[in-house]
């Protein structure tokens, strides 16, 4: 019987979001908008690389969190 190694996981790619992609996710946001479902809808892909490209880009992460903080007082 032959054993799957668990240690080789599959490499996932990180995502390059254009500005366009990232402005709409971001106005979304702020109107109140729901962040899982608007970064999958958006940007087509998982959350965990999302989360991988956010901290590659500190810049934009806070940028994003601000997103999140307005968009909740906005609902």
């Amino acid at each position: 019987m032959k054993s799957n190694n668990i240690s080789s996981k599959k490499q996932s790619k990180l995502i390059n979001p254009s500005d366009t992609e990232l402005n709409t996710l971001l106005e979304v946001i702020y109107a109140g908008g729901i962040p899982h479902i608007v970064i999958q809808d958006t940007l087509k892909t998982s959350l965990r690389n999302f989360y991988k490209y956010l901290e590659t880009n500190p810049k934009f992460k806070e940028e994003f969190n601000k997103a999140q903080e307005i968009g909740i007082k906005t609902l």
